[in-house]
């Protein structure tokens, strides 16, 4: 058994480090991201950028139920006098 757990061992090492330097790889070779400031550019470049909608106000629950919510019913309290059952697991 003992030398099938440091088989193993050394496998996942092997298989951790070639992922690894497989995926340092991979994104090492890929293509670099668009820059952030690229509509920035753009009206430098004599381009007009289109302005932002204005958005509209989000509804309150009010309006959006028509005035009609009920409160939700209360739950039942624990007295601190009162025993509750111990919760057993069975377990060691």
């Amino acid at each position: 058994m003992k030398p099938l757990k440091v088989g193993l061992r050394i496998w996942f090492v092997l298989v951790s480090l070639l992922s690894f330097l497989g995926g340092w790889i991979l994104f090492s070779r890929s293509g670099k991201p668009a820059p952030l400031s690229a509509p920035a550019q753009s009206v430098q470049a004599g381009l007009s950028a289109a302005p932002a909608a204005a958005l509209e106000p989000v509804p309150s629950l009010d309006s959006l139920s028509g005035g009609s919510l009920q409160p939700l019913p209360s739950l039942p309290s624990l007295r601190a006098n009162q025993a509750a059952p111990r919760l057993r697991t069975r377990g060691s």
